[in-house]
């Protein structure tokens, strides 16, 4: 009957909170990653399961033409969909369909997170009610909200954790480790990330239960030698997946990466909202994303006060209070990168478990547990309570209502026969209150972040606006947009391709091949991240023109819509009536081949010495490789001005802003006044038919001190323009400065340094120490300021945060004109012609007068070989990111073929594996078949 009760509540609670969203007129898609990575990937993987159902003995498509400028779909792909469970549901449908299934599929996960908390909870002695508390409250939590919608795949984790729980179990009380064996494969296999996280927390769990509860009842060495057999099995097991993912990582955009974003302890504002985020449903910070139901407080009120009962669960929730008060945690489970609190997903468990236990636990209860609850009580609305009613947000108080009415019931009901009931009904009230509130677009902003009804589908019919239709379908050029430009609402941004017929440069994953990186950062491409490293590349015409892109889409009406890099020329609109909504397509004939022959050739530790615009234009005149030395060296040779400018400064009169206001040398103490600066352009006629760069190097920014931003906002309470004598309160103004930075931290590190002309505007973001998928150091950036045909004299300087900035400016003009246009009509010349695609291949010939260089727009990856008239040959690095190969006299019949790194190896360790496992299963059979005999 237990999971008959289960399934009607879950589906009483899944309706009332899912359908909020449904009936706002709301998909289940969430526009960011869902809608730029997830949903794409899947419709994606779901047409090659169909693909290799139908033609099975075709070869496996290892590399991917139109995942960016070209991946390893297997590595791309096994960190979200192939190792997913739920992905493969999608082969019950018809491909159409995808969209719909993986709006069920997100409901699906939750209901599976609910079942296998009530299979770990029934192997204690636990009454129907109180393992339905504990399951609810598991399963329903702003963690578990949040991600079902934003990060489906994160849902997964607490399927796996209480199963590998129940495997150690199972071990530590003698059984066999099959089971185990089985969940830790399921763990590795699912996602690389995740592995981490969960195997850390299964060998915490196993340390702190074998010490507190085995130690003396196991022998230790026999004990670790079963799990170390396990541990191995399933490594072994699931190599064909772990084995490329772990190399796919060690050479991606990621690596490398600050720890911790540099913190040695969080901000303050982090610690004040701590205690709240245990019930809370909002916004939070560093991930820490708890939300339960205000019992489960109650219960580890409960469990505090029984420590000595609760030994395993006290010692769990000390370690996990611990960690949480400093990044170095965060960091550790996040692959030594960014303070991420994902980890906090291993305390869920524990959590749950408090709260069935209390429910048990309610006739037991004496007077003095509960004078200690009722003390405990205060104290925490108190922390709770005042950072929230002092920014005027009210969020909290549901959840405190809650968490009153819960201790109220308990001291009038907790002797009474049906008390479990009581409190657990309370507790779905609670939990569709929270949900409810938290899916509503009346109380919560989060919903606005979803995709309306069929958006989705829409948006991937006219992406293009049907412009695409014009365009070949062809692997040898790729297609871009225009920076901040190509806009839809909802804060969607073409990051990932939704159109296979054409092949997008930029790219949003979450592994991503580090040459991508190198390339990037060498030539300071303004708009690089770690997840998104080209995105337009700045729209710098060399750079597009360098990765093939022979056509642009842009939107009229929105920002940079006359950015256009140079060379490209308009061939179609959509017949929009509103001019100001078309879309246009753009042209060029100046895109680079895919593969060419360079013979001019400049050596790495020269090409490295060189500006970010000149290592641009370099790439027209030469290729750069690491060995140089069966070749002549050309001298780097560039016609790259550095343009004279000043910068000065003006002052307008205007209210001062304490999010806005740029503050130099904090003027702001005896001049109250918003001072702009323009960089005005010597002779601006010199440099026409240029692209125009704006260097900034050695960026530094300090922000105000807490008693800076007070001061600022007196300030900017006394000289509004619309302020009369009895509308300023400098009290008042510097209290809510004080309260909002200690609660939010509005004076945090972030900021942004940008330019404006009459044709573009360019800006580069830090991001706050709190962003834990797009945070660097921002140290060295070059803006591109667009195509002029004739020079701007003057650029605005925008800078958008408080504090002191500091940065040196060089201003290049990069001419594009005949010199550049030979330069062009060499290189496809040059061209490998007789282009071939094939499933991981491509191929073509060439005959070369001289010796050089076949260089490339082809990601470098240890997975290519190459073959020059059929013999092997190696491949090499060229730019320091792309394939090459190094070609003599003659004629030359290249192909060049990939293969997915460590695979083979892989499945070789996994068949391995599979056979000592299904040995390890028969010999005690066999053995005890043969004692009995």
């Amino acid at each position: 009957m237990m999971y008959l009760y289960y399934l009607i509540i879950f589906a009483i609670l899944a309706g009332l909170i899912f359908g909020t969203y449904k009936t706002s007129g709301y998909s289940l898609i969430q526009s960011h990653d869902p809608a730029e990575q997830h949903l794409p990937i899947l419709e994606n993987y779901r047409q090659l399961l169909g693909n290799f159902i139908t033609h099975p003995f075709q070869p496996l498509k290892m590399w991917s033409w139109n995942l960016g400028i070209g991946a390893d779909q297997f590595q791309t792909f096994a960190y979200y969909v192939i190792g997913d469970v739920f992905a493969y549901i999608t082969l019950l449908f018809p491909s159409s369909a995808v969209v719909t299934v993986y709006q069920f599929t997100l409901v699906l996960r939750l209901f599976c997170v609910g079942l296998s908390f009530i299979f770990f909870a029934r192997h204690f002695k636990l009454s129907t009610s109180a393992i339905l508390t504990g399951t609810f409250i598991y399963q329903f939590t702003s963690f578990s909200l949040y991600s079902s919608v934003m990060q489906p795949f994160f849902l997964t984790p607490f399927i796996i954790f209480p199963l590998l729980i129940i495997g150690i179990e199972k071990i530590l009380q003698g059984a066999r480790p099959h089971f185990f064996i089985l969940v830790l494969t399921w763990t590795f296999i699912s996602n690389f990330y995740f592995s981490v996280v969960l195997g850390i927390g299964a060998l915490l769990y196993l340390i702190l239960r074998y010490v507190i509860y085995y130690r003396k009842r196991l022998k230790f060495f026999k004990t670790a030698a079963i799990f170390l057999f396990s541990a191995i099995t399933s490594l072994l097991v699931s190599s064909i997946m772990l084995l490329p993912a772990m190399i796919s990582v060690l050479d991606s955009t990621r690596s490398g990466g600050l720890f911790a974003n540099g913190l040695k302890v969080f901000p303050i504002y982090y610690y004040i909202n701590l205690p709240a985020q245990l019930i809370a449903s909002g916004q939070s910070t560093f991930w820490t994303k708890f939300g339960f139901s205000s019992f489960a407080v109650l219960a580890i009120i409960h469990i505090i006060y029984n420590r000595k009962k609760y030994p395993l669960l006290i010692t769990t929730f000390i370690m996990g209070l611990i960690m949480l008060l400093f990044p170095l945690f965060g960091a550790l489970f996040n692959g030594f990168q960014a303070p991420s609190n994902r980890w906090i997903l291993l305390l869920f468990v524990p959590v749950a478990l408090s709260s069935s236990l209390f429910i048990d636990s309610l006739k037991k209860m004496d007077l003095a547990e509960l004078k200690f609850m009722g003390k405990c009580l205060v104290g925490y609305l108190i922390l709770v309570t005042v950072p929230f009613y002092i920014n005027g947000e009210t969020e909290i108080f549901i959840p405190i209502i809650f968490l009153i009415s819960f201790f109220a019931i308990i001291l009038l009901y907790r002797l009474r026969r049906y008390s479990g009931r009581i409190l657990l009904s309370l507790v779905l009230l609670n939990l569709a209150a929270t949900g409810i509130s938290y899916a509503s677009p009346f109380t919560n902003t989060f919903s606005h972040t979803l995709m309306p009804s069929d958006g989705y589908q829409s948006l991937s019919k006219n992406i293009f606006a049907d412009l695409d239709k014009d365009i070949p379908k062809s692997n040898a050029f790729r297609v871009s947009t225009i920076s901040r430009n190509y806009n839809f609402g909802a804060d969607f941004m073409l990051r990932n391709n939704l159109n296979p017929d054409v092949n997008l440069i930029n790219s949003y994953y979450s592994i991503q091949n580090g040459s991508l990186s190198t390339f990037s950062n060498n030539l300071q491409n303004s708009q690089y991240n770690n997840n998104v490293p080209l995105e337009n590349f700045d729209d710098r015409t060399i750079a597009n023109n360098f990765l093939g892109v022979k056509y642009l889409f842009t939107k009229s009406g929105e920002l940079n819509d006359t950015k256009i890099p140079y060379g490209y020329r308009l061939s179609r609109s959509n017949l929009s009536k509103d001019k100001t909504e078309q879309t246009n397509l753009y042209e060029t004939k100046n895109n680079f081949p895919l593969i060419y022959w360079q013979p001019n050739v400049i050596s790495d530790a020269r090409y490295t010495k060189l500006s970010a615009s000149n290592k641009e234009r370099q790439l027209s005149k030469a290729v750069s490789i690491a060995d140089t030395s069966d070749f002549k060296q050309t001298e780097p040779v560039s016609d790259v001005k550095n343009v004279s400018f000043t910068v000065e400064k003006t002052k307008n009169t205007g209210q001062l802003n304490e999010s806005t206001i740029p503050v130099i040398g904090n003027e702001y103490h005896n001049n109250p006044v918003l001072d702009t600066y323009h960089i005005k352009i010597k002779d601006a006629k010199k440099y026409q038919n240029s692209e125009l760069h704006v260097s900034l190097t050695n960026i530094k920014h300090e922000a105000l001190s807490v008693k800076d931003q007070m001061n600022l906002a007196v300030l900017n309470n006394k000289i509004g323009s619309d302020k009369q004598l009895l509308d300023t309160n400098a009290s008042l103004a510097s209290q809510k400065s004080l309260s909002k930075q200690l609660t939010t931290g509005s004076s945090g590190t972030s900021y942004s340094i940008g330019l404006k002309s009459k044709k573009t505007t360019n800006k580069i973001k830090q991001l706050g120490v709190d962003n834990l998928s797009f945070f660097k150091i921002l140290s060295d950036t070059t803006l591109n300021m667009g195509y002029q045909k004739k020079m701007p004299e003057s650029l605005e300087l925008l800078l958008s945060n408080s504090g002191t900035y500091s940065f040196k400016i060089k201003v290049t003009a990069v001419p594009l004109g005949k010199t550049y246009m030979n330069e062009v009509k060499t290189i496809q010349k040059n061209k490998l012609h007789s282009l071939k695609f094939s499933t991981n291949k491509v191929g073509g010939s060439i005959t070369t007068k001289e010796p050089g260089i076949l260089t490339s727009s082809i990601p470098y990856s240890e997975g290519w070989i190459a073959t020059d008239n059929g013999h092997t040959v190696s491949v090499i690095k060229t730019n320091e990111a792309f394939i090459g190969l190094k070609l003599q006299k003659g004629t030359h019949h290249i192909v060049y073929s990939y293969k997915t790194p460590g695979l083979t190896t892989g499945a070789i360790l996994s068949v391995l594996g599979l056979l000592i496992w299904f040995v390890s299963i028969l010999v005690p059979v066999a053995w005890a078949r043969f004692k009995n005999h």
